[in-house]
């Protein structure tokens, strides 16, 4: 995420590693009122990540995430999902 970041590239990651503070701040930024009518593919507010680190195990055991996945999907705001176990 560091060398991301540095490169200007919006992202973010959830990870046990991070406080609940900064999960919890990650998670209000995919809140799909953030994105002001913005789509996956066109770009838009930089504070909102275009990408975002999770573990499929974190996925599995958070609802939370899930329903915000799902939303944001529906919104046609959730371009692409790459899973690496």
């Amino acid at each position: 995420m560091t060398n991301l970041k540095a490169l200007g590239v919006p992202c973010a990651a959830l990870t046990s590693t991070n406080s609940q503070a900064e999960n919890n701040a990650t998670l209000q930024l995919l809140n799909p009122e953030n994105f002001n009518g913005m789509h996956a593919h066109t770009g838009g507010n930089p504070s909102i990540p275009c990408l975002l680190y999770v573990t499929p195990e974190k996925v599995a055991m958070s609802k939370r995430l899930i329903a915000k996945f799902e939303k944001l999907f529906k919104r046609d705001l959730l371009r692409l999902f790459a899973v690496d176990e």
